[in-house]
């Protein structure tokens, strides 16, 4: 039912950014010298609010209960929570935002829909005097 919700108000599709299970082979994995390979899984349907203000670029996301155990179950996570830790943040636009909380709604027991506050850090909005 929250699904059919937020596409009818019209859902969006964001990208979580995950580090993937690829081992560096050789010695310079095992340095630690290769780079880290991620990759973005989608997740919709999601509703994006704007919580920006004149300092800093914030957003409020409503992402579906069922899209996220999905990726829970593919990844092979323990649970939401260690899904959304394992994120290098989450991909809206061209914008790599941070994800700065997390909060479940539930019905018996079952999240429903996850309430996600993300920031960009590198957001240059300024002040106006």
């Amino acid at each position: 039912m929250a699904d059919g919700l937020l596409r009818a108000l019209g859902g969006a599709s964001i990208s979580l950014r995950l580090p993937t299970n690829v081992a560096n082979a050789g010695t310079n994995g095992e340095l630690g010298l290769s780079a880290p390979v991620f990759q973005d899984v989608a997740l919709c349907p999601v509703i994006v609010r704007d919580l920006s203000n004149a300092k800093q670029e914030r957003y409020e996301l409503l992402i579906s209960g069922l899209a996220i155990a999905q990726q829970v179950e593919l990844q092979d996570t323990d649970s939401a929570d260690a899904l959304f830790a394992s994120a290098l943040g989450i991909v809206h636009g061209d914008d790599l935002l941070q994800i700065e909380s997390i909060a479940a709604d539930e019905f018996a027991g079952t999240p429903y829909l996850y309430r996600v506050v993300a920031v960009n850090s590198q957001s240059d909005l300024q002040a106006t005097p």
